[in-house]
């Protein structure tokens, strides 16, 4: 995947924002290195929440991969606008929807394509996670920001710690990919 980290490592000059196309090629490298990370880690889950909408392809592959059934699978719906532009993102989040099972006592691994440097969206869920008494909150994610791993553990592929360095990763999912 040599392909793959020039790709997210080139430079970009001033204020510019690259954006990243991800191929489903891709997102199965990610995808599995990620679950590799979590099995290594020890950690057993009981319960796998996605983000939606792009948090659940990763979510799935992962609840099917670490042995989590249907009823042990939920997503969560956190919204900022009508539409994914990256305008929204300094719009404030909303949890707009929820579907998952009872959570109290268990360990949850919550699931979120990117993790952005203010960790706004991420901070809404887990809150209200908290709220239903969680044995403990993970999150993973494919890419995140210079983020604060104190306020939840998170496993990641790619970090971007440089925050003048704008990015937006173009999903295979996405309509205009």
């Amino acid at each position: 995947m040599n392909s793959l980290y020039k790709k997210l490592h080139l430079p970009v000059s001033g204020s510019d924002l690259r954006k990243i196309p991800l191929n489903w090629s891709e997102f199965d490298y990610i995808a599995r290195k990620l679950l590799s990370d979590i099995q290594r880690s020890g950690v057993k889950f009981d319960v796998v929440i996605g983000n939606a909408r792009g948090g659940l392809p990763l979510a799935v592959f992962l609840a099917h991969h670490l042995g989590i059934g249907t009823n042990n699978f939920g997503a969560i719906k956190v919204q900022r606008h009508s539409g994914d532009t990256i305008e929204s993102q300094l719009l404030k989040p909303l949890i707009s929807g929820s579907f998952f099972p009872v959570i109290k006592g268990k360990r949850v691994l919550l699931v979120e394509d990117t993790i952005g440097t203010q960790m706004a969206s991420l901070k809404v869920i887990v809150k209200n996670l908290r709220l239903q008494t969680p044995k403990e909150v993970y999150a993973v994610a494919m890419f995140v920001g210079a983020i604060d791993t104190r306020f939840v553990p998170i496993v990641y592929f790619h970090k971007n710690a440089d925050s003048s360095q704008r990015q937006w990763v173009i999903f295979p999912w996405e309509v205009n990919n």
